[in-house]
């Protein structure tokens, strides 16, 4: 994740995160039969892949999907590399 999306969350500015609509994220985000969601309570978002990433785990609220999937977050559980 791009470091000015990985602050803005990181500050509660952003408190969405999005993602395409492709068979990719359906395999994650969706059941074998897609016609329900995965259900996750948490997701870990990492600043980059450099050694000694930031990392935060955060509290998923619930995932919609439109046009593109919508991952609704919620409080930041735990913080890693600070």
């Amino acid at each position: 994740m791009q470091k000015k999306y990985f602050d803005q969350i990181e500050k509660g500015e952003k408190i969405e995160e999005y993602r395409d609509d492709t068979s990719f994220y359906r395999s994650r985000l969706l059941n074998k039969a897609q016609t329900a969601f995965k259900r996750y309570n948490t997701v870990i978002l990492q600043e980059g892949y450099h050694k000694g990433a930031r990392r935060m785990i955060i509290e998923v609220k619930q995932v919609t999907l439109n046009n593109y999937f919508t991952i609704h977050l919620g409080k930041i559980l735990d913080r890693q590399n600070f």
